[in-house]
Parts: structure tokens; C-alpha cells; sequence
């Protein structure tokens, strides 16, 4: 499993932080703390980057 930060997980969906957290929010997509970092799931992400298209 593979996660990446805020930012790249933004660039990767094309949306704002707010949306990002919007759609954590609703459990579509997982995220981990470490420390004060916030990190999410590739996968997640590519999958509801995915039902978004169809």
C-alpha cells in the first residue's frame, strides 16, 4: 500500500485541500496520521478518481 501527502494527493485528483478532505470525510478514500502529517492511499485515490470517470 502506497500513500502520498496532501498536496500530491490533490495534484493527482485535481481538486483543493477542502474537497480532499470532503471526500475523506465521506470514507471513500483512507488516510493515516504520523505525527502531524496526514497521509493518503494511492489506491483510494485511483479508485475514486476512477468511479468518478463512469
Amino acid at each position: 500500500m502506497d500513500f502520498i501527502n496532501a498536496l500530491e494527493a490533490c495534484e493527482l485528483l485535481h481538486i483543493s485541500k477542502v474537497t480532499l478532505w470532503r471526500i475523506c470525510k465521506s470514507g471513500s478514500i483512507r488516510r493515516v496520521k504520523i505525527g502531524a502529517q496526514t497521509l493518503y492511499c494511492r489506491e483510494d485515490l485511483e479508485q475514486y478518481q476512477m468511479d468518478q470517470v463512469f
